[in-house]
């Protein structure tokens, strides 16, 4: 959706192993393009007319080799329902690692990919929390907030952070919505002063 800009996905595991990864491959990307006379950015947006650049980070529980998260009668499981609702609850808190500059809030606009709003709904791309129910090994819940210049280590730990609270807490999400939602819900921070 914008200049030579590429989608990445990284394999699962470990979230320290992810974050050294996400680190790796940035430092890697630069200096292959440093070595062929190009520049390459991680700026969350590099230019005003077309998408950022996102640092989506998906997360998945197991416990005894097997998938916690796992639906159940098709929806999510009561443990991905409460770590959904940890996210929901700390939304405002985990933007600010996911999007620590001023460029990264260029990112929050209507119809760009990346939400404007706190809200969660099932595989809806307009929300900041994407819940993907798929095989029992695979269902997983997205954070969209993260933009591409974030410190990938304080993002999953932030992420990760809120997860446990709402695990711990046994929040409620609610819940989840539907359609367009870019303007529904209440307002993510649209500057890095208001997200700290």
């Amino acid at each position: 959706y914008g200049p030579a800009q590429c989608e990445v996905n990284r394999n699962h595991g470990d979230p320290i192993w992810a974050a050294d990864q996400a680190f790796r491959m940035k430092y890697g990307i630069r200096e292959v393009a440093r070595r062929n006379g190009m520049v390459a950015t991680f700026m969350a947006k590099p230019f005003n007319l077309v998408s950022g650049c996102s640092m989506h980070l998906h997360v998945s529980l197991w416990k005894d080799g097997k998938p916690v998260f796992a639906p159940v009668d098709g929806s999510e499981s009561e443990t991905a329902r409460w770590a959904i609702g940890g996210m929901m609850n700390h939304l405002a808190g985990i933007t600010l690692p996911g999007a620590p500059t001023v460029n990264s809030y260029r990112r929050f606009e209507a119809g760009s990919f990346a939400p404007t709003t706190a809200t969660w709904g099932r595989d809806n791309r307009t929300c900041a929390i994407r819940s993907l129910i798929e095989s029992p090994s695979s269902t997983r819940v997205e954070l969209r907030t993260g933009a591409s210049d974030a410190n990938p280590y304080w993002a999953i730990a932030g992420m990760l952070a809120a997860v446990c609270a709402g695990i711990e807490n046994k929040s409620d999400p609610g819940e989840y919505m539907t359609g367009n939602l870019y303007e529904t819900g209440v307002p993510l921070p649209t500057t890095l002063v208001d997200s700290v």
